[in-house]
């Protein structure tokens, strides 16, 4: 090949490792050892575990092998942004408080990179938690653009975009809020998709603004940003706000429309304070595109003027509770009912999780009242039974669950005093549906039993910085 293996582009190296010019395994050493070549200076990566990575390589060979290959990404080497979970493998995003954590499960984008065959490769460099634009303010250092060491790359997704240009990565991952993969994928020289919110799963994504946040790739080429998009794309169910849409073929959809191209220049970007190199820079890339063939033409985006504002309000804000969790105070989870289904009251706390880290002690303490005859006892019996098998199968560092049942507030409250002072908790969850159960089953007095002893937990608990939701 031409180029080294390192600065290919997926396109061209899933060609090669189809007709067996080359293997995942001499693909990825040729990785490995760039990265080792050159990560002294740029420091793209937080960490990485070489033995892990050629492993999954072979595995990928092997598959080939066996005429069981999964398509494009099998056997390609792609970096994560170091706030997106791989199971076994650290989840720091950049900071000491999360310097020894390491994932116990998967994200969505990496079970469906895993499904894809693709190589889950080290852990990337970012401005702690996400917050920043230069990738400078990390706890393990700043990371340099490979172009010019002197340089940032950009941020908070600097480790993503410097390690793919600088050749430690076939294709990366990042995470954008506020142009965390645009810009840095600007100044390091990449392809950077920030997809529509909602597009791409977030479970599994430690979160810095939830209504903002969204995953997206690094890629050296449109083509391979298809590609991956394909791949890591679509509804997920533990994720409530993950929306349901087929999604298309990407990189058919690339090759079919070739333009020329029309494109809109926003005017209010050309206001007041704009730099004149960049300036400079947009109107050369403008008359680039223009002598090709493409349309250009002046719009507005009125709302511009209020961008900033309105991203600084709702960003602290969601950051202020995002990171609220990691301020070392033991919070409870605590179950407020029980939904019919068990599988729906599994997808209604994942989904309430809103894509972040699972918390990693999981206690549950289901109340529910035992009234009615023994039948219907042993029904809820069952159901709490079938509900802890799921958790045991589906949640990640699931632990206990602790079923209260009792004929009066006090004895209730007698039983969760004694669960409280055995057990650490972190976390507090409220499923609502447990009152349009009983609506329906037209268990009134039990509602009103329920809604007592909660009234009688808020209490018991506050001095503790539990919530429970009534």
């Amino acid at each position: 090949m031409a180029a080294e293996l390192f600065y290919q582009s997926i396109t061209a190296l899933t060609a090669a490792l189809e007709s067996k010019t080359i293997s995942s395994v001499e693909l990825t050493k040729a990785v490995v050892a760039r990265t080792k070549a050159v990560e002294g200076r740029v420091h793209a990566f937080n960490s990485f575990d070489e033995a892990d990575a050629l492993a999954q390589a072979a595995a990928s060979d092997a598959r080939r092998s066996a005429g069981q290959a999964r398509g494009a990404l099998d056997g390609i080497p792609i970096g994560f942004k170091d706030v997106i979970a791989v199971d076994g493998h650290p989840l720091t995003a950049s900071s000491k408080m999360l310097a020894n954590f390491v994932s116990p499960y998967d994200s969505t984008v990496a079970q469906r990179l895993k499904q894809a065959g693709a190589i889950c490769w080290g852990r990337l460099n970012l401005d702690e938690f996400a917050m920043g634009s230069s990738t400078e303010n990390s706890a393990f250092g700043p990371t340099s653009n490979p172009w010019d060491l002197s340089r940032v790359p950009g941020g908070s997704s600097g480790g993503s975009a410097a390690a793919l240009a600088a050749g430690e990565a076939i294709a990366t991952l990042g995470s954008d809020t506020g142009g965390s993969i645009r810009q840095p994928a600007a100044l390091c020289g990449v392809v950077g998709l920030k997809p529509s919110y909602g597009l791409v799963s977030r479970f599994g994504l430690i979160a810095f603004a939830s209504s903002l946040d969204q995953i997206g790739p690094f890629t050296r080429t449109v083509e391979d940003a298809a590609i991956v998009l394909g791949a890591i794309a679509g509804h997920d169910e533990r994720d409530s706000t993950s929306y349901h849409a087929t999604v298309p073929d990407y990189r058919r959809e690339v090759a079919q429309r070739k333009g020329p191209w029309r494109l809109g220049i926003p005017k209010e970007y050309f206001a007041e304070g704009l730099d004149p190199e960049i300036s400079a820079a947009v109107e050369k890339a403008v008359s680039f595109y223009t002598s090709r063939g493409c349309e250009v033409k002046q719009v507005s985006l009125p709302h511009t003027q209020y961008c900033l504002d309105t991203y600084y309000i709702i960003a602290t804000a969601e950051a202020s509770s995002n990171l609220a969790r990691y301020d070392g105070i033991e919070r409870p989870i605590f179950i407020a009912g029980l939904p019919r289904s068990g599988t729906t009251f599994l997808h209604q706390l994942l989904a309430a999780d809103e894509g972040n880290m699972v918390p990693r002690v999981w206690q549950l303490i289901h109340p529910y009242p035992t009234l009615g005859n023994d039948a219907k006892n042993d029904r809820r019996r069952s159901r709490v039974a079938r509900q802890l098998r799921l958790f045991q199968v589906l949640a990640p560092g699931f632990r206990q669950m602790h079923p209260i049942g009792a004929d009066s507030p006090q004895e209730c409250s007698e039983i969760t005093a004694h669960v409280f002072a055995s057990s650490r908790f972190d976390t507090t969850y409220s499923v609502p549906s447990y009152r349009q159960w009983l609506d329906r089953k037209g268990h009134f007095d039990a509602f009103r039993f329920h809604k007592r002893f909660l009234q009688h937990l808020q209490h018991q608990t506050a001095r503790s910085g539990c919530w429970v939701s009534v």
